[in-house]
């Protein structure tokens, strides 16, 4: 069994006695908080790690999935209900509400706006191995245009599976930038959200130039002006 990134489930047995504990070692609940940047779970995540706990007759104590077996137990059926409680509860991640990417583009159309940059949203552009990739923004401000894609996430998943995606996409139009006179191509992160590693800035700054969403001032002089590094 996998957990929903593909990672596999570990599961194990400790000898107690004339027990076994069949155990996951707080994986499960480990593996759920690295998809989140809050502390702590929400009511309705509790609720239903409680549910899954209840219908597959297993204990949660301590952070950790348990099931004591004796030597009348099945122990193959022990070890199979807490490889599913673990993907069941790695499965709770998707009960909360991530900040969806249009709420995101939403706030930055709204911005672009108040400061009178002239763009179009969601622009379609052919790739140079005849892709089509769709940015967030093209901008056109003082003659200067950007193309513009926007970093959001409220997991360190989903910030690495964006991040992961503009790439690829800079990477497909690079060739817009082959003479030297192609748009500006800026990757703008929502840094509201702690979700970045250092390696995600770096992976999209070998390809583009990196705006901060902490700091519009500079990234309406990216916009207006060119790179202020």
């Amino acid at each position: 069994m996998q957990y929903p990134d593909g990672g596999i489930v570990d599961v194990f047995v400790d000898e107690r006695g004339a027990t076994w504990c069949v155990t996951d070692f707080g994986e499960a609940l480990g593996w759920l908080g690295l998809q989140s940047v809050s502390d702590r779970r929400s009511a309705q995540q509790d609720a239903v790690i409680e549910d899954v706990c209840r219908a597959l007759r297993v204990t949660l104590r301590r952070g950790q999935l348990e099931l004591l077996v004796t030597a009348s137990d099945d122990l193959g059926e022990a070890v199979l209900r807490i490889a599913q409680a673990v993907v069941r509860v790695a499965d709770v991640s998707f009960h909360s509400k991530p900040r969806a990417p249009s709420e995101l583009r939403e706030r930055v159309g709204q911005w672009l706006s108040l400061k009178q940059v002239p763009f179009e949203s969601r622009y379609r552009l052919d790739g140079g191995a005849g892709e089509q990739w769709t940015v967030d923004y093209r901008t056109t401000a003082e003659g200067r245009i950007s193309l513009v894609w926007l970093l959001g996430g409220d997991s360190k998943r989903a910030a690495r599976q964006r991040a992961e995606h503009v790439v690829a996409g800079w990477y497909g139009l690079r060739h817009l930038r082959e003479n030297g006179n192609g748009p500006a191509m800026i990757s703008l992160f929502d840094d509201t959200r702690e979700v970045w590693e250092k390696e995600h800035f770096r992976m999209v700054e070998s390809l583009s130039e990196v705006a901060l969403w902490s700091q519009p001032d500079r990234f309406e002089r990216m916009l207006v002006r060119g790179s202020t590094d």
